[in-house]
């Protein structure tokens, strides 16, 4: 049985800026990603928090950042 068989994404890159392959790539880590956004999406986690300043969140934003840049690393 012949595995391979025709599959199609739809993107806005233009077609010189990167390839079929590359293209492909992205999309089988995006999932990834997104799962790694759920943690910061959480209720439990989100609910808990009141700031004051715009700053507060901004570097509470960051904090949230660097974290899922450590879980991305450790993985």
């Amino acid at each position: 049985m012949d595995k391979r068989a025709p599959f199609m994404h739809i993107t806005n890159f233009p077609p010189k800026e990167l390839s079929a392959r590359e293209i492909w790539v992205e999309c089988k880590v995006q999932p990834a990603a997104e799962r790694r956004f759920t943690l910061v999406k959480d209720p439990v986690v989100v609910t808990g928090v009141y700031l004051k300043r715009p700053d507060q969140a901004k570097a509470l934003a960051y904090g949230f950042l660097l974290a899922l840049f450590v879980v991305a690393f450790l993985e």
